[in-house]
């Protein structure tokens, strides 16, 4: 009978122990449920995915007959995962939603030897809402690429082996094979993974140099195995450079770096003035919670009260001087990357705090990810998910754990002034948690029947969509531009291109000349154009801005055969033009 008591307790026991995981289970499993799929769309990057695992498993070989930037790992995860499932969407679905899940597990396992029960429910709203099922097409399920999710998991799991790197040589080697997993998915995540892992070198000084030398020759063994399968893929090293721009062996097209301008929040003219006027904001909020922490502590220091109330008197009176609000009006994701390197900094001279390499480790690596949205305050630009992933930790390791060590008062204080914190940041996270899901369920939205089940397109889409699924037949040797969007999965045909997307920086004059000497020999039998705008790259959209040639060459020998909203359909004419211009 006393067996029945003790089991119940530990069942009690456990379930308040991983309450804050289920918890972040039953939000975003509700949140999909409840959203009825109507999220499941390939237009764009998440389509280049599909086809690149059918491709794959057709024989194609990822650098020799399909180019891609990226390392090997994740197209032969996905290829090998979704050939016994036929490709349905239903696999693809899963094989998108899965790795994004565990990748916010693996961060709230991070988090538990800092954080506490309730903060770390912070923490999950702030994963839903600015990642996981941040509004598309920042989320993380259905990415801008599903490798940089795969790196991501593979360098959290790196870092939970950190602060426990003293039980076992293994952990290291262990840490440094992870770290060499990301690169293998992700390049640059990869590297920023093992810059942080070699955290002990700055905390431990010369104890920490046995760690760091494991984990590199982990790391070292791991890349190793990834530039073999790149090597041994039988393209040419003038391929892997000119076609597939593969990291870090080509350098990037001009194109792109206007991209990288523009997502990284630099192309705006103000972003050193909202930058300044964010941080700005924050310190006010800073000095608020730290003054709410003295009260609740009932400091009896005047010191301690005049280095908090001095400050904000300055701040306050400069606001009035600029005609500003007095209340903070902070902008945090501007600063979600200052934030990270301010982990670093802090806890470099906080010498005695426990975790200390994981706090500057950590935040090394979240700070260099969130590199590519360094200050911007765009929260649905397509890098902004995985950008802000890591960076949902070192908010909280700031705000919580360093900031009110370091603010005027004594240890009481510095615990009400966390409280406070968690107070003020649970219902922000689960604000943006609550946008987040219902951008799942996104209006404007009409479902498309393909042969693999149903997507919802957007509605400019949804029609050319459908008329696509009329149009073509099994089988055919389709070319779609400038994005396949995986519909050669969806409808059954055969991508004539090797490039899967043919963007600015893609299709460029090398490319051109390539597809059009084997388009020459073998030729579509249909084209799919959408009109797809391409002001993110400073240019007009295909035929207009870039593509030129091959715009001219498809004008000269097919014929359209559907004109609709959103793109047209091509077919071969009986007798090619011999002369077109450019258009």
């Amino acid at each position: 009978m006393s067996e029945q008591p003790g089991r119940a307790r530990r069942a009690l026991e456990w379930l308040r122990d991983w309450s804050v995981e289920l918890t972040f289970l039953a939000a975003t499993s509700a949140a999909g449920i409840w959203a009825g799929g109507r999220w499941l769309d390939t237009t764009g990057d998440p389509g280049v995915w599909l086809s690149f695992a059918q491709r794959m498993a057709q024989g194609e070989r990822l650098y020799r007959d399909l180019y891609i930037q990226y390392g090997p790992l994740s197209p032969l995860l996905f290829s090998a995962t979704g050939k016994p499932f036929g490709f349905s969407l239903t696999w693809y679905l899963l094989a998108n939603w899965i790795p994004a899940i565990v990748a916010g597990l693996l961060l709230l396992a991070a988090a538990r030897p800092f954080l506490s029960r309730l903060d770390r429910l912070a923490l999950v709203g702030l994963i839903v809402g600015l990642s996981v099922l941040a509004p598309r097409p920042a989320r993380m399920i259905l990415p801008y690429s599903p490798a940089a999710v795969h790196a991501l998991c593979f360098s959290i799991g790196a870092f939970l082996l950190m602060p426990s790197r003293e039980r076992g040589l293994w952990r290291a080697y262990a840490a440094g094979i992870l770290a060499g997993l990301a690169l293998c998915a992700k390049q640059e995540i990869g590297l920023a993974a093992i810059l942080g892992l070699c955290a002990p070198l700055v905390t431990d000084g010369k104890k920490g140099v046995a760690w760091v030398f494991r984990c590199l020759v982990g790391f070292s063994a791991a890349a190793s195995l990834g530039v073999v399968i790149v090597l041994g893929a039988g393209a040419s090293l003038d391929s892997l450079r000119q076609d597939s721009h593969l990291w870090p062996m080509a350098s990037m097209p001009p194109e792109w770096r206007l991209l990288s301008r523009k997502v990284a929040g630099f192309a705006t003219v103000d972003w050193r003035e909202a930058l300044f006027n964010s941080a700005w904001e924050l310190s006010k909020l800073i000095l608020l919670v730290s003054l709410a922490g003295l009260c609740l502590a009932r400091e009896k220091s005047k010191k301690r009260w005049w280095l908090t109330l001095g400050p904000l008197a300055l701040l306050c009176t400069a606001d009035l001087f600029r005609g500003r609000s007095l209340l903070p009006q902070v902008h945090p994701i501007c600063l979600s990357m200052t934030a990270a390197f301010a982990v670093v900094l802090l806890a470099w001279f906080d010498k005695r705090r426990p975790g200390r390499d994981f706090f500057i480790g950590f935040g090394l690596f979240a700070g260099l990810v969130a590199l590519r949205t360094a200050v911007s305050r765009d929260l649905a630009s397509p890098y902004s998910g995985v950008s802000h992933f890591a960076t949902c930790l070192t908010w909280l390791l700031l705000l919580l754990c360093l900031v009110p060590d370091r603010l005027p008062g004594g240890s009481s204080s510095a615990r009400w002034a966390r409280l406070v914190w968690t107070l003020v940041l649970l219902p922000m996270a689960w604000y943006w948690a609550a946008n987040g899901i219902e951008s799942l369920r996104e209006e404007g939205r009409v479902p498309v029947a393909t042969l693999r089940g149903d997507i919802f397109p957007d509605r400019r889409l949804g029609n050319l969509y459908a008329r696509i699924g009329q149009e073509l037949r099994p089988g055919e040797r389709a070319l779609f531009l400038p994005e396949t969007s995986g519909l050669d999965v969806l409808f059954g045909v055969h991508d004539a291109s090797p490039f899967l997307g043919h963007m600015p920086g893609w299709l460029d004059a090398h490319a051109e000349e390539v597809l059009i000497r084997r388009f020459e020999t073998r030729p579509p039998d249909v084209i799919v154009i959408f009109d797809r705008p391409a002001q993110e790259f400073g240019v007009e959209q295909f035929g207009r801005g870039f593509g030129l040639r091959l715009a001219a060459w498809i004008e000269s020998r097919y014929r359209p055969v559907a004109n609709l909203r959103g793109g047209a359909i091509f077919r071969p004419r009986e007798t090619p033009v011999s002369s077109l211009p450019s258009r």
